[in-house]
């Protein structure tokens, strides 16, 4: 080989890798933007989801709250009711039981 087509060579070497370097550079700079905004969006959907975990506690406790009192509210009105009227209050389940009881033990 000659002494030119070895320059030759080595400078098209040369140009190539100094393409490849900036290739490179510009492919990291695009992945890095990339990752950037991705991690970004990762950390807005945290916070996202973070504030609707919160309000469905807060619903919760709120439900919860709401369905102690519906259960006193109805402890309370049971209550009136048995002392306004003991003995219908009784009487009927009895008369039930014993219906039961003799539907039951009947013998065909």
């Amino acid at each position: 080989m000659s002494k030119h087509n070895t320059t030759t060579i080595q400078e098209a070497l040369t140009l190539l890798d100094e393409a490849a370097r900036e290739k490179k550079e510009d492919i990291g700079d695009l992945v890095s933007g990339k990752y950037e905004a991705l991690k970004e969006a990762f950390l807005g959907v945290e916070a996202e989801v973070a504030d609707k975990a919160k309000q469905g506690a807060e619903r919760l406790g709120e439900l919860k709250d709401s369905a102690t009192e519906r259960m006193k509210e109805a402890a309370h009105q049971i209550d009136k009711k048995v002392h306004e009227d003991p003995w219908m209050t009784l009487g009927l389940p009895i008369l039930g039981a014993l219906a039961i009881g003799f539907l039951l033990g009947r013998k065909d």
